[in-house]
C-alpha cells in the first residue's frame, strides 16, 4: 500500500492526496494515510474527510511497524514501507514499488497533473457537509458571471519565515486582474475569499461592491473552497488553496488570473517560472 503523510492546509492536502492516489493506482494497490502530524500542528486540521476521497487512516503504531525493516527476515519485503521524502526545490525520483511511505508537498505538475481529471469527483464535498442555505448561495454563484478572488494573508503576513519565503501578493496585482476580467467578461460579479476580510475592506476599496464569501460559507474553509471552485472564473493568490480551486473549476471557458510572483525565494521562483510547479496552460500570468 501507499501511505501518505499529510500535513498543512487544505490545498497542501489535495496535492498530497492526488499524488498518493496516482502512485497507488499505478502500483495496483490502495491508499492509506498518516494524519498524526495534526496532533501537534494545531493551526490546521485534516480536512479531506469532508470530500469523497478513497482513503484509509492508519494508527501511528502500525505506521511505525511498517516503516522499520525486519533485518534478515523474508517477511520484511512484504511489510516494509520505506520513507520517500521530497527534496526541496528538486525533482524526487520515486521507486516503482507498491509499499511506500511518502512525505512532501508534491507541487510539481509532473507528479500528478495527468491524474487530476480521473479523480476530480473525489474532491467534491460529501452532501452531509452542505446545508440548504449554502446550496442556495452556490446556486446563485452558478447563475451569474461569478469571479472568485482569493486574497491570502494569515500566516503569510504574521509569520516572518513564511513571509520571507512566499511573500504577499500585492494589491496592484488584484487591481490589474479585475481590470482584465472586466475587459473580457460582461457584468462580472466578484466574490472575495480571504482569511482577513476586514483588512481587504479597509485596504482594497475597489472591491467595495464585491460579495464577501466568508458569511455565505459560515467561515468554513471546505465550503469556501467549494464555492470558490464553483465560481465561473478565478483570480488566485500564491496559494495552493486557490490554485486547486481554479484547477478543479469545471467551466471549459474559465478565465484564471495567476500572479507572476509565487515566491520570494529565488530557487523556488525559478521552478515556478520554468512552469514545473503550479502551472496551468490556460492561466493568464500578470
Amino acid at each position: 500500500m501507499i501511505i501518505v503523510r499529510f500535513w498543512g492546509g487544505l490545498g497542501n492536502q489535495i496535492f498530497q492526496y492526488v499524488h498518493g492516489r496516482k502512485l497507488a493506482e499505478k502500483a495496483n494497490t490502495f491508499l492509506t494515510s498518516d494524519i498524526h502530524a495534526f496532533t501537534s500542528f494545531k493551526d490546521r486540521e485534516f480536512g479531506l474527510n469532508r470530500f469523497q476521497i478513497y482513503l484509509r487512516h492508519l494508527p501511528k503504531k502500525v505506521i511505525n511497524v511498517l516503516n522499520h525493516p525486519i533485518i534478515n527476515h523474508p517477511i520484511s519485503n512484504f511489510i516494509y514501507h520505506p520513507l520517500i521524502e521530497e527534496r526541496p526545490n528538486q525533482w524526487t525520483e520515486i521507486p516503482k514499488k507498491a509499499n511506500l511511505l511518502v512525505k512532501g508537498y508534491w507541487t510539481w505538475n509532473a507528479y500528478f497533473d495527468d491524474f487530476v481529471d480521473e479523480i476530480a469527483k473525489e474532491l467534491e464535498l460529501k452532501p452531509q457537509f452542505t446545508s440548504k442555505a449554502y446550496l442556495k448561495e452556490k446556486s446563485q454563484v452558478n447563475s451569474v458571471n461569478s469571479v472568485g478572488i482569493h486574497i491570502r494573508r494569515g500566516d503569510y503576513a504574521s509569520n516572518t519565515q513564511y513571509n520571507q519565503y512566499f511573500g504577499l501578493t500585492p494589491i496592484t496585482y488584484y487591481e490589474s486582474a479585475i481590470n482584465l476580467i472586466k475587459s473580457k467578461i460582461e457584468n462580472p460579479i466578484f466574490y472575495v475569499f480571504s482569511d482577513d476580510q476586514e483588512w481587504v475592506r479597509k485596504n482594497m476599496p475597489f472591491l467595495r461592491n464585491a460579495v464577501f464569501a466568508g458569511e455565505l460559507c459560515e467561515h468554513q474553509d471546505f465550503l469556501e473552497f467549494d464555492l470558490l471552485k464553483s465560481c465561473k472564473h478565478q483570480v488566485i493568490a500564491n496559494s495552493t488553496f486557490s490554485w486547486w480551486a481554479s484547477r478543479l473549476n469545471p467551466n471549459p471557458n474559465k478565465i484564471i488570473v495567476q500572479p507572476n510572483r509565487w515566491y520570494n525565494d529565488e530557487a523556488a521562483q525559478n521552478i515556478y517560472e520554468d512552469k514545473k510547479a503550479f502551472y496551468q496552460p490556460q492561466a493568464i500570468i500578470i
